[in-house]
């Protein structure tokens, strides 16, 4: 769905620009239904994921070099409309035990923050793995940016913090989710922002992190 919004807006930008006077409000009809249902099905997802971390999470052996690409790669297409590109270093692989849900969730929801409010400027996702052990996944955007006030608040539930008159997307919850996900797996998150200087997340995250009540993942559940 969210792939075919952005087919609709991209037909409705040429559209405007040749004039076709009879497709633009029929496509803006399309935009705002399509819209509207993104919105409420991300709604039912960031519930549903809401709960979800509140069960055990399933360790297994995970390559985040491979996702963080993989979910760069189903960004791209958004990153474009936007007029944006995402800057990839890493390295040739980077392992961990993680649960990899979980982690292709804070990935995935990072680099869609910083779409969302890069204003079209290049982003930056870097991994590298520290002295200690541990995972360092950083995502940068040079967009509006957050006041310090505000820094907080964006782990909240349901808080949406933006410049005034900036539109607000989706239900607040993506944030929130990040840092709960990183935490159950004993990581760290931070944030480095000014208003008009962009957003800097860094996540750190434990090769082999201590969770409590953390499971194996089955091969079965593996491929469901």
């Amino acid at each position: 769905m969210h792939s075919l919004l952005l087919q609709v807006s991209a037909a409705l930008q040429i559209a405007r620009r040749q004039g076709s006077s009879p497709l633009i409000p029929r496509l803006e009809r399309i935009q705002q239904i399509v819209d509207r249902y993104l919105k409420r099905a991300t709604l039912l997802l960031d519930l549903a994921r809401l709960s979800s971390t509140r069960h055990k999470l399933y360790l297994e052996d995970v390559n985040l070099v491979e996702v963080v690409r993989e979910i760069s790669d189903s960004y791209a297409a958004e990153a474009e409309f936007h007029q944006s590109t995402l800057q990839l270093t890493v390295p040739d692989s980077l392992y961990g035990r993680w649960d990899r849900l979980g982690v292709e969730q804070i990935v995935s929801n990072l680099i869609s923050n910083a779409i969302k409010f890069g204003a079209g400027a290049p982003i930056d996702v870097t991994l590298c793995q520290e002295p200690g052990e541990s995972a360092v996944l950083a995502v940068l955007d040079r967009g509006v940016g957050i006041a310090p006030a505000d820094q907080e608040r964006v782990f909240g539930h349901f808080e949406q913090v933006r410049s005034p008159g900036e539109r607000t997307q989706g239900a607040g919850l993506g944030l929130w989710l990040v840092r709960e996900l990183v935490q159950a797996h004993g990581g760290t998150i931070t944030l480095a922002s000014a208003p008009g200087a962009g957003a800097r997340f860094t996540v750190t995250l434990p090769v082999e992190p201590v969770v409590a009540g953390a499971e194996p993942r089955t091969d079965q559940e593996s491929h469901d």
